[in-house]
């Protein structure tokens, strides 16, 4: 807990710089952040202009930006300084159980994986192995794998709130569930974006009717978690 509590603390002194500008309130004693040069790149080069559409999921990769804070991608949550960052956004009505992206810049390869990106949702994956953000020219964007689901958020069969670290299930069901899932990520209630594109989940196993359990989940935060997606079975 004491980490989550010092990460906290940290992103907001360590800001997201980014191609769009942020507008995240931060301390008076703190300067604002600077916001990067957005990519200039003409149509009839072999570079590629952010936004993009993917051809085959119809996903949009926005932006590609600077990342100064808490690195949530490997559950580490140690603090770094000017990595890759990618904003990604759903436009369907499907939910994305997991994707991977390449940003190909030059020839440096920038890898970026999703796990539950709920449909017309944004999210700001973070590079998989850390790499640094630079100003080169994107020369492609390209889709690795993907996978959909639809999202399972019925509050007539279980519901669920939060309070602090705690996340609580209440089963409404009138007959026992031997297993309930809910997965959830971070989420930055101001600009509305999902941070990270790890996901994670909290099990509850053999609730009775109307029962209600609590749990203390990793890296939970009532407001600065939210739930993504409600399993109920194996």
């Amino acid at each position: 807990m004491g980490l989550r509590w010092i990460c906290r603390g940290a992103i907001w002194i360590l800001t997201v710089s980014c191609l769009w500008g942020c507008s995240r309130k931060i301390p008076e004693s703190i300067s604002a952040p600077t916001v990067s040069k957005v990519h200039t790149i003409h149509a009839a080069t072999s570079e590629q202009t952010l936004p993009y559409t993917m051809e085959g999921s119809t996903l949009v990769a926005e932006k590609l930006m600077r990342y100064q804070g808490c690195y949530w991608e490997d559950r580490s949550g140690e603090i770094v300084t000017d990595v890759a960052a990618l904003m990604l956004y759903n436009p369907t009505e499907r939910l994305v159980e997991f994707g991977a992206f390449v940003v190909e810049q030059g020839k440096e390869n920038l890898y970026f994986f999703v796990y539950q990106l709920p449909p017309m949702s944004r999210c700001l994956i973070l590079e998989k192995n850390r790499k640094a953000y630079t100003d080169t020219a994107i020369t492609r964007v390209r889709e690795m794998n993907i996978r959909w689901d639809y999202p399972e958020m019925s509050r007539e069969q279980v519901d669920y709130l939060g309070f602090g670290p705690y996340l609580t299930i209440i089963n409404r069901e009138g007959r026992e569930q031997d297993h309930v899932t809910l997965r959830y990520k971070q989420y930055v209630k101001d600009e509305d974006y999902y941070l990270g594109g790890i996901a994670y989940s909290a099990h509850f196993f053999r609730l009775l009717p109307e029962e209600r359990r609590t749990l203390r989940p990793e890296n939970y935060v009532a407001g600065e978690s939210k739930i993504v997606s409600v399993r109920i079975g194996n």
